[in-house]
Order: C-alpha cells, then sequence, then structure tokens
C-alpha cells in the first residue's frame, strides 16, 4: 500500500515557504513518500488566526528578516529578499492549480520516472493529449481536474511552474504579483499564455484556491510552510528534521 502523501501548503510569497520548496521533495523521496503541494492564500490565514505579519511586529521583525537571509546560508539556498513584500500571489497560485489539473488530465497514474506515464507540456516540446504539435498546453484543455491521491507529478509543469515562481520573487526580484511577470515564466516553461490567462479567471479554478485556502485554516494552519504527515502538523521549515525523524520512524 503507498504511503500517504505529505501535504505542503504554501504561499509564494513566504520565504519559508520558498526555501522549503528546495527541499522537501527530496525529503520526501528519501521515505518513499510523495507531496501534494498546495499553494493558498496567507493573508487569509493570519486573519483567522488573528497573527499579524511576521515583520511588522516590533523588534521580531528585523530579527526576522535576519533570520530569513541567515536560514537561506544555512541550507545552502540561493536568496534575495525582494524590494516588494508582502505581495499579493492570486495569479501565480490559481496557475498552479490549473497546471496541476493539466499535469494530472495528461499524465497517467503511474510511478515517478515510470516511462508509461504520460508527456507532459514543457520546455523541451513533449505533446500531450491536450497540446499542440509543439507540446503546449492548449485553450482547449482549460477545465481543471485532479489526481486520485491529490498529488501532481514531480516532473510536471505545475512543479517547475512553482519553483520558477518561487525562484523568480526570492532570487530575482521579480514582482510575481504582476501577471506579466507571471506571464514570461509562462512563455518560458512553453505553456500557453492565452490558455493560462483564460484560465485563471475561470469559476472552477477561482473556486479551488478558496477551497484550499479554507481547507488549510480548517487543517489548523496559521503560518506558512505548513505540512501534514500522516495527520500529524508540522510549521516552519525548521521542522523538517523533526519531519524526517517522523518519517523514519513512523512517528514519535
Amino acid at each position: 500500500m503507498d504511503k500517504a502523501p505529505i501535504e505542503f501548503w504554501f504561499d509564494f510569497s513566504s520565504p519559508y515557504s520558498y526555501l522549503a520548496s528546495e527541499l522537501i521533495d527530496d525529503l520526501a523521496a528519501k521515505y518513499g513518500r510523495k507531496v501534494k503541494w498546495r499553494p493558498m492564500m496567507l493573508g487569509a490565514a493570519f486573519k483567522a488566526s488573528g497573527l499579524p505579519l511576521l515583520i511588522t511586529v516590533p523588534l521580531k521583525g528585523e530579527y526576522s528578516k535576519r533570520d530569513f537571509d541567515r536560514s537561506a546560508r544555512f541550507l545552502g539556498i540561493p536568496y534575495r529578499f525582494p524590494s516588494k513584500f508582502p505581495l499579493a500571489t492570486l495569479v501565480a497560485a490559481r496557475g498552479y492549480y490549473w497546471l496541476h489539473g493539466q499535469d494530472c488530465a495528461t499524465r497517467p497514474l503511474a510511478a515517478e520516472g515510470d516511462p508509461r506515464s504520460g508527456g507532459v507540456a514543457t520546455a523541451s516540446g513533449m505533446a500531450t493529449p491536450n497540446s499542440d504539435s509543439r507540446g503546449l498546453i492548449s485553450a482547449s484543455a482549460v477545465a481543471p481536474s485532479a489526481c486520485a491521491e491529490g498529488t501532481a507529478p514531480r516532473s510536471g509543469v505545475a512543479r517547475e511552474f512553482a519553483h520558477a515562481v518561487f525562484r523568480a520573487y526570492w532570487v530575482d526580484d521579480r514582482d510575481i504579483g504582476e501577471l506579466p511577470v507571471v506571464l514570461e515564466i509562462v512563455d518560458h516553461l512553453g505553456i500557453d499564455r492565452d490558455a493560462f490567462t483564460t484560465a485563471i479567471v475561470t469559476p472552477e479554478i477561482k473556486d479551488r484556491l478558496k477551497q484550499e485556502t479554507d481547507a488549510a485554516i480548517a487543517r489548523g494552519m496559521f503560518g506558512a510552510p505548513y505540512f501534514m504527515v500522516d495527520g500529524e502538523p508540522f510549521w516552519g521549515v525548521d521542522r523538517l528534521p523533526q519531519i524526517e525523524k517522523w518519517l523514519q520512524t513512523g512517528g514519535f
């Protein structure tokens, strides 16, 4: 029996989420787990919990910015605090869920790396049932879908997109709250920008993001990154060693 995936809730505007995004897949794979990436709107969690934005807290805010940078150095992850912080990540989060649906619709639920898995539309031009001859996801593939266990292929476009968005903001200081910036990422990955732009304003995708945000709050999320492993919640990139211990031992 396959082990339950690790649930990874995050907001693209969260520095600790970015750091976690560079590590969680490899950690999970080490113990035969998949990861369910679940972008959400962190502002809604702050509102529900009554917590302020970390950097606005007197004294703690200045410390936190120092800790962002130190944590990145400690983990060996490229990082630069952006000139605009925080910012809205609605476009990127909605786009992720649409691409997640496309990955699942065009790729059977086979083991990761299984050559029997269907292709995905990436910059390499691998064609899919919903793509044109150049391998681009077409506007006819706008309807969202979900994988049975809720995890998109690690090698799929949704995961590539998420990493690219995170790095654009936390390494290259790009304003990922702006649609044109996100569309540059879309173009780089070989995704049909018209299909993407159409998809992110559909009721289905809007509702999906709201549902994921509501689900995160219902599961107790108050900050990001937030992980759920076998029903056990873990908050923060600094809890990854605890998650590894949990995976090693089956719980403690």
